[in-house]
Order: C-alpha cells, then structure tokens, then sequence
C-alpha cells in the first residue's frame, strides 16, 4: 500500500530547493513508502536541479512580482492565473497530506491553489524579514516555520515557529587557537558566484600580496568565472580559485573564517559550524533580505557586516586585521554555535507529518 503524498514547492535559487530536499529525506525516514513531489518554475534554477534529485518533480510557467522590469511584471501577472489552474490540477491529481512552500516566486501557485482548494499549507520563510509570498499568505497557512527569530509583528498576529533552515550539517564547534601560523580563509558566492566579491578581494590581494604570508585562500568563484580572478594570484600557491565547491562540510571545517552572500541557507551552515563571517548581502536581493540576514548574525557577534558598495582595498584592510586574530576568532565561533538553529528538517517533518 503507497504511502501519503507531500507536496513541495518553492525555486529561483538553491536555498529554496535544498531544504525541502532534507525535510524529503525527514519524511521518507518516517515513512519509507510515502511520495514527495515537487514543483517549482521553468525559468528558476530548479530547472537545472529537479532533474538531479530523486524525486518526481513539475515545473510551471511563472516568474517573479517583486524588484523587475514592467514588461516582466506584466508577463508575470499574465502567466499566474494559468499556473494556479495548473496548481490546482496537481493537487487534485496527487491529493497530497500536506503541502509546503519554501519560497521565492515558484511557490505561490501552489500555494494559492491549496488556499482556495481548503487544503492543508504550510510555509517556510528562509530569511529574517518576511518575503512577498509569506506576507501575503501566512494569515492562510496552517503554520509557518521561520529559519530566524524575527521582530516583524506579522509572526505575533499568525501561527509561526522558529525552526532554522533545515540541511544536512549539524552543529560543530571550531578548533580554538592552531599551532599553525597560516589562518584559512574560505569565500564563496554561491554556486553562481558573486562577481562583486571576486573581482573587489582578489584586485585587492594582488596588490597585497603580503596579507598571503598569512593566510591560505580557497576561493569559489562560480562557474566560468575563473577570469574575474587574476592569473598572477591564481600562481600563487597560497591561493586556490575553483569554480564550484562539492564537499562543502569539508571546506567549512578546514576555514577559520569565511567571506560570502548572507543567503539563509549560507547563514544557517556558517551558525551551525561555528565559523565566523564577513557578510557582503547581495544589495538586489529581494526586501533587502540578505542585509537583514547579516545584520542578524553581525548583532550576535558572529560575523562582520560588509556592504556590496563599501568594497575597497580600506575596508579589507580593515576587515582582515579584524579576523587575523585567533582569540577573536574564538569568540566569534562561540557566538554562531550559540545562534545556530539546528534539527529543522526533523521539526518540519514532524509537523508535517
């Protein structure tokens, strides 16, 4: 006898893929026979992603309302419509026990279809500040489950809890104060890379070479931008460039600290490693969320807050000399483990369940 279906959706980055990805995993522990489903949109990076995971997956056509061009609004507006029908058909196809959003644009459709079906939904907000669809949807949801603690007075007028993001690290504490002279910096953008970042910090150490008798770089730098990264600094044997990290736990146990986004999948495995940070929050990010999310980890004394447009060789100066320390960094480290949400993929399915 098959087990109950869940439907999950949610798209346009990897943060809103992979933690449905580790509640999935929840479920099936539970319950070896049961299905998950996902559905996200045909122009996110779900299209690339879906086809990778093991589970069966839809892709709609609709794209995002917030912070685009008009035309793209108004193909955006058009195409909604036809992809809530679209939603409302899987739903009555799959009649799923639950059915959960984990953000971005790709997860209204089915959202909305499970609000006007009656349908039991529940939300997952990945950042400190309330996205569009979690704002306009939360008064509906059975409950929303927030990656952080937030102040916003929409969490004390509905149904929410606080549960992390969920992944597949747990919480580890740094190794305090090496021997070693060298202190292991790791920057990374995301998959994608983050341009910005790139070409700010590596025209920087080529024209501080000095700051390498320091320290030992893995930098990420995203796919086909290994030309946003000087040829004389990729010489050097202190500095590694690669395009895209795969055993990323490995990496985050080798760093001391790190420089990247401040997405909410980046911050909830920075807390839950303990390694401490320099946040550069992505200034398009929607709402303004990433700058949010840092401000949050910055306030805890777990990282330091960069903006995109303070990037200059002063400011790095002053960024290194403040993490070049072991005993700050022993703080720091203490401070992310204290803030880490861990145990979310488990609570979720769970409350799912």
């Amino acid at each position: 006898m098959a087990g109950d279906t869940y439907l999950f959706t949610g798209g346009g980055t990897g943060g809103h893929i992979y933690p449905g990805v580790a509640v999935a995993e929840q479920i099936l522990q539970k319950d070896p026979k049961a299905r998950v489903v996902f559905v996200g949109a045909r122009r996110g990076i779900e299209a690339r992603i879906f086809p990778k995971i093991k589970y069966p997956f839809h892709l709609l056509y609709v794209g995002p309302l917030n912070r685009v061009s008009k035309p793209r609004l108004l193909l955006s507006l058009f195409q909604l419509p036809f992809a809530i029908l679209y939603a409302v058909w899987l739903i009555l196809r799959y009649r799923p026990k639950s059915i959960i959003g984990y953000g971005g644009y790709a997860s209204s459709p089915l959202l909305i279809a499970a609000y006007l079906l009656n349908r039991r939904f529940y939300q997952w907000e990945g950042n400190a500040h309330p996205g569009m669809v979690t704002r306009k949807l939360i008064a509906k949801a059975t409950n929303t489950f927030l990656a952080f603690p937030s102040e916003s007075p929409i969490y004390k007028k509905y149904k929410s809890m606080v549960v992390g993001v969920p992944t597949r690290f747990s919480a580890v504490a740094k190794e305090t104060k090496p021997s070693r002279d060298k202190f292991n910096l790791l920057i990374f953008g995301g998959s994608q890379g983050a341009k910005a970042i790139n070409e700010s910090f590596s025209d920087f150490m080529v024209n501080n070479l000095a700051y390498l008798d320091k320290l030992e770089v893995i930098h990420q730098v995203g796919k086909n931008n290994l030309d946003q990264v000087p040829q004389s600094l990729k010489d050097h044997p202190s500095y590694n460039a690669v395009e895209f990290i795969h055993d990323m736990k490995e990496k985050y146990q080798w760093a001391d600290f790190s420089i990247s986004r401040a997405g909410a999948s980046t911050i909830s495995e920075l807390t839950q490693m303990g390694l401490p940070s320099v946040l550069v929050p992505l200034p398009t990010a929607a709402d303004d969320h990433q700058k949010k999310n840092a401000l949050w980890v910055a306030e805890a004394g777990a990282g330091v807050l960069l903006e995109q447009k303070d990037l200059s060789h002063e400011q790095w100066v002053s960024v290194l000399e403040q993490m070049l320390d072991w005993d700050r960094l022993e703080v720091m480290s203490g401070k992310a483990l204290g803030v880490a949400q861990v145990g979310a993929a488990s609570r979720i399915a769970l409350e799912i369940f």
